[in-house]
């Protein structure tokens, strides 16, 4: 029946043109969204280069000023209390700054390290208000090798003393002072983990021309901080590491490190950090351009996923930065499917509408049979087809009814013309006629 293709055709475009705007808009509103996740990796990579920045760069002065304090020539305990001033109040400054020292060359150590909190003070046995530790290794005169912390407060009152767990602690051994032995400037060390912190970071030394070394140890925590604070989504990933793919900041501060063998703690790689997204990015190279962002399947998860380069004091770093397509397009997925359900909307509604309407159509064209079928019968005692509202129809309408009425009229006049006995009335008949 004509009703039922009329409401089949106007659903079927109804439907197409739903689908069809409701992916144009999806694929626009993705379009936005990965051109946006471009934009935030950009902003991500400066925002961490920054942080490096003001990591690192600032340490240099540091360094250089506590190698020219009396304390690199002390030589007692005694001289080193009095001379430690300096330095309490440059890891004051400095929250970066995991622990400042000196190493001499007859085997003598001065660290001063700050306990920020509880778990710091409960890691070293400290006072409750104890704010800094010193580790001193001295060789006081007539006497043998001495090794003691100290534990002092705010205003570097000291709080009590006792003997370190680990005895024997010899600088000279340490990598931050052969390689400043071996450099007449400014050094840094390769990424490690420190031991009391369990923390990522790097030491900046300098050896002075008394000989000694001086150290400043840098935790890169805050760097991991920074990444975690500029996470667009809970699911993003985002990771600082070396050209050895070890980890030196995370978006999740609390995994950055793992442990070794013999209880030995080292910098975690990405392969280490169980994320199957991390693990297959490549280190950025120098004479690689800044790469754009590309699709990866990892985990049962597509994401996309980025490699910046981080230029910093220790060398070029490599951003990774990976981010699940699920929360990407989150928005242009629910537009897309609002659009797909505002158009069954819309085809329900119109539905009875459109079934009614073509029912009037289909109404009209029935009555338009039945006075055919009157007409192919001989019978023309019924009613006129009525009018309709579709031109065609109303016109189809109106023929039929002529059409009726003229075979009518034919009929009566050959009705007429049997029953006419004069000749002169019949040819009078048929020429008015």
């Amino acid at each position: 029946p004509l009703h039922v293709h009329i409401t089949t055709l106007f659903s079927a475009l109804v439907l197409a043109a739903g689908i069809a705007l409701g992916w144009l808009g999806y694929v626009q509103s993705r379009d936005i969204a990965l051109d946006s996740a471009e934009s935030s990796f950009r902003r991500i990579g400066a925002s961490v280069r920054e942080s490096l920045r003001g990591t690192l760069q600032p340490i240099h002065g540091l360094t250089r000023l506590l190698a020219a304090q009396a304390v690199v020539r002390a030589s007692t305990l005694e001289q080193r209390i009095e001379a430690m001033s300096p330095i309490a109040a440059a890891i004051h400054q400095n929250p970066v700054v995991a622990a400042a020292y000196v190493g001499y060359p007859d085997g003598g150590f001065l660290l001063v390290r700050p306990l920020p909190d509880e778990a710091a003070r409960a890691f070293f046995h400290a006072p409750p208000q104890a704010d800094f530790l010193v580790h001193n290794v001295d060789f006081p005169a007539g006497a043998e090798r001495r090794e003691i912390y100290l534990f002092f407060d705010r205003s570097l009152a000291e709080l009590g003393r006792r003997r370190p767990e680990k005895y024997g602690y010899d600088p000279r051994g340490r990598p931050w002072y052969v390689l400043a032995e071996r450099s007449d400037d400014l050094v840094l060390t390769e990424p490690y983990a420190f031991f009391a912190t369990a923390s990522p970071g790097v030491t900046f030394a300098l050896r002075t021309p008394g000989g000694s070394v001086v150290g400043v140890d840098v935790t890169l925590r805050r760097v991991s901080e920074t990444l975690s604070a500029l996470r667009t989504s809970p699911a993003m990933r985002i990771a600082l590491f070396d050209g050895e793919r070890r980890v030196l900041a995370y978006s999740d501060p609390e995994r950055a490190i793992v442990s070794e063998r013999e209880g030995a703690l080292a910098l975690a790689k990405l392969a280490d950090l169980g994320e199957p997204v991390l693990a297959e990015l490549a280190p950025a190279r120098p004479e690689q351009a800044p790469a754009s962002s590309r699709l990866i399947t990892a985990g049962d998860r597509d994401w996309k996923a980025a490699v910046l380069p981080a230029q910093s004091l220790r060398g070029l770093l490599s951003l990774g930065i990976a981010i699940p397509l699920d929360d990407l397009l989150v928005d242009a997925r629910r537009i897309r499917d609002q659009g797909f359900l505002a158009t069954l909307a819309v085809l329900l509604l119109a539905l009875p509408v459109t079934w009614w309407i073509a029912r009037r159509i289909g109404n009209a064209l029935r009555d338009v049979t039945e006075q055919a079928n009157e007409i192919q019968q001989l019978r023309f005692g019924g009613a006129p087809a009525a009018r309709s509202a579709v031109l065609e129809v109303d016109q189809l309408a109106g023929a039929i009814n002529l059409a009726r009425d003229t075979i009518r009229r034919f009929l009566d006049i050959a009705t007429s013309l049997v029953a006419e006995r004069r000749f002169d009335a019949l040819l009078e008949r048929l020429v008015r006629e």
